[in-house]
């Protein structure tokens, strides 16, 4: 295995262009160990299809990231404990209840960060609207005051960072977690500030009925989790729709021309260019995948990216195709930690491109093409100027 063929997080190249890695280990290594990084990365479509939705291949770890930051969360349990803390947010996320949050929230906020745009000229997509949009969305969902929308997403920077790979300092976000936790944790001590009907306010209400186990720390910890899950993966999620939309301006003006066109554009950009790249877990036991023997206790990373581009799944998986007929992208993953919110996100990310398109001419990238997306666990790029002309 030669040091261009294997994956490490630590080196530029790899995070700004992964997929001549991922292509190689999938024909040659799809189950391998990463010196650089420690950990073996999972590259074929099945194997990381199989080991999202295996129990011997635990969410739960004491080191792991969120764990760390979140205390024991949704994200970070498994079995009887996930399927508890789950039952307390499931209710938000069901058809009837993203049809009343459509017409509540998700079109109010879209219109609202719309109406803000300039009517001629260039701005930052990636600030002004790919952060306002599911910023907005999430907070009025929660029952944050909107104005303090902003402050949040300044004070989760450092979580963010210690999430994603390379990871940030923990001190910074150690502190940045007090400040957020005693936020929320006001929240849920006032009941004349709280919206009724929020997630907080029936999170709160929950507190006389909650199963044992599940108590203060828990509640915060979903609660942080659930800003995380549901901000920063559609931040990354708006970013890269536009950035495909941008590089391959046939479809653009497709999707400008014919809102069907909406749908499979948001379809294939997700699968080409997913916001979450991978999902770690670790072994709980001694086991295989793929006929690779893994040690108890050993990081996974399942790289829903690499999956997302295997050529016996996918017909011609490097190509961006819009309207690709072929299902089976893994971009909001499979079994019991499958992303509740991926109804929720889909309306969220039609609803916007379908205000835009009626609000504003095709948007153009400044400079001629729209910068390239890097990173890791929240992959996008950090900056997309556009310039936009109000019909």
């Amino acid at each position: 295995m030669t040091a261009q063929h294997t994956v490490d997080f630590g080196r530029d190249g790899f995070l700004r262009d992964p997929w001549p890695v991922y292509a190689h280990l999938r024909a040659t290594e799809p189950v391998h160990f990463s010196e650089p990084s420690g950990c073996y990365v999972v590259t074929a479509h099945a194997d990381v299809r199989d080991g999202l939705a295996r129990a011997d291949l635990a969410a739960d770890f004491v080191l792991r990231a969120s764990r760390l930051m979140f205390g024991r969360n949704m994200l970070d349990t498994d079995g009887e404990a996930h399927r508890t803390l789950r039952r307390l947010v499931n209710p938000f996320f069901g058809a009837s209840a993203v049809a009343i949050h459509l017409r509540d929230v998700i079109r109010p906020v879209v219109d609202s960060v719309v109406d803000d745009l300039p009517d001629d000229g260039e701005v930052d997509f990636v600030s002004r609207v790919a952060v306002a949009v599911p910023y907005g969305v999430v907070c009025r969902l929660m029952g944050v005051p909107p104005d303090d929308a902003p402050w949040l997403y300044e004070q989760m920077r450092p979580i963010v960072r210690v999430l994603d790979y390379p990871k940030g300092e923990l001190e910074p976000a150690h502190k940045a977690k007090q400040v957020v936790e005693e936020y929320f944790r006001t929240l849920l001590a006032d009941r004349d500030r709280l919206p009724e009907g929020s997630i907080i306010d029936r999170l709160r209400h929950a507190g006389t009925t909650r199963p044992a186990g599940i108590g203060e720390p828990e509640l915060l910890g979903t609660i942080m989790l659930m800003l995380v899950a549901g901000t920063e993966t559609s931040v990354s999620a708006i970013s890269n729709i536009m950035h495909c939309l941008l590089s391959f301006p046939d479809v653009l003006a497709e999707v400008w021309r014919d809102q069907d066109a909406i749908a499979p554009a948001v379809q294939e950009s997700l699968r080409w260019e997913p916001p979450l790249h991978s999902v770690l877990r670790f072994a709980a036991t001694d086991l295989e995948i793929g006929g690779t023997r893994i040690g108890r206790r050993s990081p996974v990373l399942l790289s829903i990216a690499s999956a997302n581009r295997d050529e016996r799944v996918f017909t011609e998986p490097e190509r961006f195709r819009f309207g690709r007929t072929e299902r089976g992208a893994l971009t909001f993953g499979v079994g019991q930690h499958a992303c509740p919110g991926m109804f929720l996100a889909e309306r969220e990310f039609h609803t916007l491109l379908g205000v835009l398109r009626e609000r504003f001419a095709e948007p153009e990238a400044v400079g001629g093409s729209p910068p390239g997306v890097t990173g890791h666990i929240f992959r996008r790029a950090g900056h997309i100027p556009v310039r936009l002309r109000r019909r």
